[in-house]
């Protein structure tokens, strides 16, 4: 339960961090190439032109379970980069690549790749408790490098089954190559011990190894994650785990440059860490658009900032230490909104679900 005391002491105070919080792991899949017919997708970093110096055939794989119904292939509405819909987990960007095996690697321009997968507590859209919605599903067309990109998080898990993403690639509306990505378990491991993943657990009955789709090998189908987790999950560990403190405050600002760009959609690939940060709040923009219509420039701006503070507040609740102290009375977690023009504090109150005047 959030509480709003009328003063916070310097210990206290320790625990005030920007609006977002939570690990956070800036990922692309790399991986040999992978194939559909005489076409392959590998999951890169880095964009390719002309041929590759070399390209494997990768396994054809079961389109199941939780294959799209509604037909997002031939509807644009679905042609997008952004999947997540507002799903928080760690932010995942996923690039493929599509080659031709049959003429010397290259790539190939044109064709539609669809990828879904499950959310962090291992959900799909479309089915059983996700039914009706779409999110962590979309269809991109490859660019002139044989490429598409999608901005995600990294996936759940569920009983029976592995980590992993779904790929179908297209040929004139006709599917020409169904495959799955795996991830490394390392990884997986530490992803699921963070942030929303923790409420879930970890996937301990299905490895790669005895997976019914990864046990004949992932050789050209396991993704290598680059990235790092952000340090402000030590922080909030030390914090909570030594320092005890009683309240954690997640405060953002009005006329915030970065929600701006956020919401702009800003190319900020020149700037990495900045990339990585606005990355992290990527679902919130999908928020906005869906939930905040009409709204003028500055006005979307701020509720942005509010719902960014709000999503950082959702992903705190999924640190164990966290979630112990919440349990036990011991810990207080605030979400504040700073009005620069007026020089005035806002705090949620989350038995109205608005942010209030914090009053002295």
């Amino acid at each position: 339960m959030l509480y709003f005391p009328k003063k916070l002491d310097r210990r206290q105070a320790l625990a005030v961090l920007g609006a977002t919080v939570g690990a956070a792991v800036a990922a692309c899949g790399s991986s040999s190439p992978t194939s559909p017919d005489a076409t392959s997708t590998t999951t890169t970093t880095t964009p390719t032109t002309g041929n590759n110096a070399s390209c494997v055939v990768s396994p054809s794989e079961t389109r199941g379970p939780y294959p799209d119904t509604v037909g997002m292939i031939n509807n644009t509405a679905f042609h997008r980069r952004d999947i997540t819909e507002g799903r928080s987990g760690l932010p995942l960007a996923l690039t493929l690549t599509v080659v031709n095996v049959n003429n010397a690697c290259a790539v190939v321009s044109g064709v539609q790749v669809e990828v879904w997968q499950c959310d962090a507590g291992g959900t799909y859209s479309e089915y059983g408790a996700g039914a009706g919605q779409t999110f962590l599903r979309g269809v991109q067309t490859t660019d002139a490098n044989g490429q598409v990109s999608f901005t995600t998080i990294y996936p759940g898990w569920y009983q029976g089954r592995a980590t992993h993403i779904h790929v179908d690639v297209y040929r004139s509306g006709a599917i020409v190559k169904s495959t799955q990505i795996a991830f490394p378990e390392t990884v997986s491991s530490a992803v699921y011990a963070s942030g929303v993943y923790a409420a879930h657990g970890q996937n301990t009955q299905t490895t790669n190894a005895n997976d019914n789709v990864f046990s004949d090998g992932v050789t050209n189908e396991l993704a290598t994650v680059t990235g790092s987790t952000n340090s402000t999950a030590a922080a909030i560990e030390f914090a909570v785990h030594v320092l005890e403190v009683s309240d954690i405050v997640v405060c953002g600002h009005t006329q915030c440059g970065a929600m701006t760009a956020l919401l702009k959609g800003v190319d900020a690939t020149a700037m990495p860490h900045a990339a990585a940060w606005l990355e992290i709040a990527a679902p919130v923009r999908e928020i906005v658009r869906r939930q905040y219509v009409g709204l003028d420039a500055d006005a979307s701006t701020t509720a942005a900032v509010e719902e960014n503070v709000l999503l950082a507040l959702e992903n705190l609740h999924g640190y164990p230490v966290v979630t112990e102290r919440l349990q036990a009375g011991k810990i207080a977690l605030h979400g504040w909104c700073f009005k620069i023009d007026t020089a005035e504090m806002f705090a949620y109150d989350p038995a109205v679900g608005q942010f209030q005047p914090l009053v002295a």
